[in-house]
């Protein structure tokens, strides 16, 4: 996985991790994405978190932050959002912020 990603520009890691309530975290060394993400989720209503969780994906070994920038995008789905109705919302949004950045 590590090989793969090397080659690429934009790294977005998705993990799952506990949670009752519907949420999206997002962590990772590019926080110009973070911030892209995160201000389009909330602007479709999504429960977003980008500070105060332990899922920061700062360190630079994280397989988020292994491409060719060295900076990337982790997400971290609670489990109610996994089995929610929103995440065709997330794929979009995710879609729609790095084709922006490829447009760029």
């Amino acid at each position: 996985a590590v090989a793969l990603v090397a080659k690429h520009q934009w790294v977005v890691a998705v993990h799952g991790c506990r949670g009752d309530t519907p949420r999206v975290l997002l962590g990772g060394l590019d926080l110009e994405l973070v911030r892209d993400v995160s201000a389009r989720l909330t602007s479709r209503d999504i429960d977003v978190q980008t500070v105060g969780h332990p899922f920061e994906g700062k360190d630079p070994g994280n397989i988020c932050n292994r491409g060719t920038t060295g900076r990337g995008l982790q997400i971290e789905l609670t489990m109610s959002f996994r089995e929610g109705e929103r995440v065709d919302d997330l794929i979009n949004v995710v879609r729609e912020a790095l084709m922006w950045r490829r447009a760029q």
